[in-house]
């Protein structure tokens, strides 16, 4: 029996290389082109074929999403396989894994400057270095009220 680990561990998405990613958009752009190309005669059997060998070639490069699924049964229709949906499916799916890698790293910058003191120590310097420099510029135009003048 399959454990629970295995089948997460399957799903988990590669690490986005720039290889992998320009590996799926020209798999996915060769696979645009040539159903463009084979027009009304992608109604035989090419089509699927085509649509096949897009997904089986993008799942391993970029991972598997969820939004592989709908573009695959899209393509299923005559007249919709004439758009690039794989193109823009890939690009969709790229997008949101670079995002969604994004989000980890600034949440640990976060907490990493905020547990580190040298940090907070600079933080701290910055911070009243440009409050100095606010208030003696906005002093020297005139528009706040100097003490003792």
């Amino acid at each position: 029996m399959v454990s629970l680990d295995k089948i997460t561990k399957l799903l988990r998405p590669p690490a986005l290389t720039r290889a992998r990613m320009a590996f799926a958009l020209a798999v996915a752009m060769i696979a645009d082109g040539f159903q463009m190309l084979l027009g009304p005669m992608g109604w035989l059997i090419f089509d699927e074929i085509v649509d096949v060998a897009a997904m089986v070639l993008i799942c391993p490069a970029i991972g598997f999403h969820f939004l592989l699924l709908p573009t695959f049964v899209v393509e299923l229709f005559p007249i919709v396989d004439m758009l690039p949906t794989w193109t823009g499916c890939v690009a969709a799916v790229i997008a949101l894994r670079k995002r969604s890698n994004l989000l980890p790293l600034r949440r640990r910058l976060l907490t990493w400057s905020h547990q580190s003191p040298g940090i907070r120590r600079l933080e701290y310097r910055l911070s009243f270095a440009l409050r100095t420099s606010l208030t003696s510029s906005a002093a020297a135009e005139g528009s706040m009220p100097r003490a003792n003048a």
